[in-house]
This record gives C-alpha cells, sequence and structure tokens, in this order.
C-alpha cells in the first residue's frame, strides 16, 4: 500500500482534518488546538476526504482497497489482541446465527466480522444494516457494534465475541481498523510531522480523558487506552493489513489489494 514520505516541506496554509467521535481517537488529537478538526464518523471521515473537504482523515482501513488513498504512517487504530470496540452481541450460540445487525459507520469492521464468519466461525448469516446507535437490534440474531457503543454496551444478556482477539488468535497479527490517510494526488506538506507531533500518549493526557467519562467508566476508559488500543503502525501492522485485504479479496468483500 501506498505510504507518504514521513518528513516533507511545511504547508503554508492550515491543513484540515477529520477524525472520529471515539474514545480510541482521542489521544491522536490532543495537541491540535490550532487546526481545524471535523468529528464525524468513519464513514462520513472518508466522504469528507474522498470530496476534497478536508486534506487528511482517519478513515476505515478497508477503503484503501476502494479508492486511490495514501497512507500517513504516523499512528493507526489497532488491536494485538482484545479491542473491546468492535464487539459481537449475539443472543444466542455461534452455530445458530443466522442474521446479524451491523453498525454500517465502519465498512472495515464488517468486512472484518464478513471474514471470520467463513473462516473462523463456519456461518454465513444475512448482513442487515442497523442505524440505531448504542442498542442492540431485537429483530437479529446478533448485532456488531462498534466505537464508544461497543465499549459501553450492557453485555450481561448476551454471548460478546470480541473481534481484535479472535482476529490475532486466528493470525497471530495486529489488526489495524483505521488509518490516517490522504489522497494520492494531492497529499499536503508536512502532514506527517503534523500527526506525529500531535500524538500525546502522556499519563496525565490519558488521565485527564479518562476523567471526563463518569466515575464508573473511568477505570474501564483508563484499562481501554493503555492496554486493548494500539497505536504503531510499523511492519506487524502492515503485515496484519495485508493478510486483512488478502482474505477480503478471497472472499470477494474488495476486487484487488492495495498496491
Amino acid at each position: 500500500m501506498k505510504t507518504i514520505a514521513k518528513h516533507t516541506p511545511t504547508q503554508s496554509r492550515t491543513i484540515r482534518l477529520a477524525s472520529v467521535p471515539f474514545l480510541n481517537a482521542k489521544l491522536l488529537t490532543t495537541r491540535l488546538d490550532r487546526i481545524p478538526i471535523q468529528y464525524i464518523n468513519p464513514k462520513d471521515c472518508l466522504k469528507a476526504l474522498l470530496l476534497d473537504q478536508v486534506d487528511c482523515a482517519l478513515i476505515p482501513s478497508i477503503n484503501l482497497a476502494y479508492y486511490p488513498l495514501a497512507v500517513i504512517p504516523s499512528s493507526c487504530i489497532a488491536s494485538q489482541g482484545y479491542i473491546g470496540s468492535v464487539l459481537l452481541f449475539s443472543q444466542c450460540d455461534l452455530p445458530y446465527i443466522h442474521t446479524i445487525a451491523v453498525d454500517n459507520r465502519s465498512t472495515t469492521s464488517i468486512a472484518l466480522l464478513k471474514i471470520l464468519c467463513q473462516e473462523v466461525f463456519h456461518i454465513d448469516p444475512l448482513f442487515i444494516p442497523f442505524d440505531h446507535k448504542n442498542s442492540i437490534d431485537p429483530n437479529t440474531d446478533a448485532t456488531l457494534l462498534i466505537g464508544d457503543d461497543a465499549l459501553w454496551m450492557d453485555s450481561s444478556n448476551f454471548q460478546v465475541f470480541d473481534l481484535g482477539h479472535i482476529w490475532q488468535e486466528w493470525i497471530h497479527l495486529p489488526f489495524v481498523y483505521a488509518v490516517w490517510a490522504v489522497n494520492q494526488t494531492h497529499s499536503p506538506a508536512g502532514i506527517y510531522d503534523i500527526l506525529e507531533k500531535s500524538k500525546n500518549f502522556e499519563k496525565d493526557t490519558v488521565d485527564q480523558i479518562c476523567q471526563a467519562y463518569p466515575d464508573n467508566q473511568q477505570e474501564k476508559a483508563l484499562y481501554y487506552l493503555t492496554q486493548q488500543v494500539s497505536y504503531d503502525f510499523g511492519g506487524r501492522q502492515i503485515q496484519g493489513l495485508t493478510a486483512f485485504f488478502e482474505y477480503a479479496k478471497k472472499h470477494q468483500i474488495i476486487e484487488c489489494k492495495p498496491e
């Protein structure tokens, strides 16, 4: 897949960014006070980038196979096991899942679930778009939720399957859910340096973000940010992405792997 050089000349005009409003992305933009950022759902991040409404966006990784985009290798949203925020909530045992309501804000999570259904679960359910945030579809056997909706969902009445954990147990590689991307034809100068400087994983910053949540959620938020979400974008993450694209092609989710 195409990536942008890490160090490029400084941009003269203000760069426009789009990111997601989920907890997992907050540490990537804490130092971008003077740069305009749209906080929108993953699908809309992609749309804004394609329409040239922003210069760089945090997009679902599957879209690298659909559009002429390039990755900014400063960071990503990934997992090396349990992720806690890409979850399948099932009302029955896996072999009896015939219908799944899918949160259609992230095409990557849906693609991952389709692959796991075929390769690991050995089921072939019907996928039904489901737009109701922060809820489970009572009319299907299972529901896929992502982001904060999945993280804070009460799971007491469901069997819960963490897709990041299942992928890692199967492939033994990280899974990359989202990447910073630009259009290949006009990537903004200096974007890597800006995104690299914007990351802030210092303990005080993490604590401050977690303390913005209710008392009964702070411990889980801290564990999520420090133990479950992975932000590195290196060789193993690229290997994980490559494996994802290979299986997506095998199951006709994409036509070809990105170069």
